[in-house]
Parts: C-alpha cells; sequence; structure tokens
C-alpha cells in the first residue's frame, strides 16, 4: 500500500493499470490490477484527469444569441432574420 501510495503521489494521473504495470517492471514486486484497484479503492485515491464535460453550457453559444446583430430584443419587422433548412429525402436524392 506505501508504494501505490507513493506511485500515486509521484504521478496522480496513473490509474491501477498503469500503477500495476509500473510496480511490476520497476520495483520488483507482482501485483495483479485488481488487487492495485482494491487497494485504491481501500485506501480512497482515484487518478485525476479531465472527465467529459457534456452537460456543461457553452458559453459562445448563448452570447451568439444574445448578440444577434447588436440588439437584444427586435423593436420593428425586418430587424432580426433566421434560416431554416430541412432536407426532406427523395426517391432520388433530397429535397431541400
Amino acid at each position: 500500500m506505501r508504494k501505490i501510495d507513493e506511485l500515486h503521489m509521484a504521478e496522480p494521473t496513473y490509474g491501477a493499470r498503469r500503477l500495476c504495470r509500473i510496480s511490476n517492471r520497476d520495483h520488483g514486486f507482482s501485483v495483479d490490477r485488481k488487487q492495485v484497484s482494491r487497494l485504491m479503492r481501500l485506501m480512497g485515491i482515484a487518478p485525476c484527469w479531465p472527465k467529459p464535460r457534456t452537460s456543461a453550457r457553452r458559453v459562445q453559444a448563448t452570447r451568439c444569441i444574445r448578440t444577434c446583430c447588436g440588439v437584444w430584443r427586435s423593436k420593428r419587422s425586418n430587424q432580426a432574420w433566421c434560416a431554416d433548412i430541412t432536407y426532406i429525402p427523395m426517391a432520388r436524392g433530397y429535397c431541400y
């Protein structure tokens, strides 16, 4: 457990697979990946790596909508335009 903790403190991005590989290769003791993951779970350590941000808002998307033509709300007709292209599948190709 001490060696795993030392390896984790040296490089916190390594997971159980890489810690197992490094401990078998460099430090001379044979250990299984499942044993390393169990010890990591027991010690409460986990690799820190960038997690996917699938539900985070994109600031640029909201900024683009708000600054359309430099106005916040349209005050008269024909001040802001929008286009929608819909593709309809036909027997030979698409119609839009």
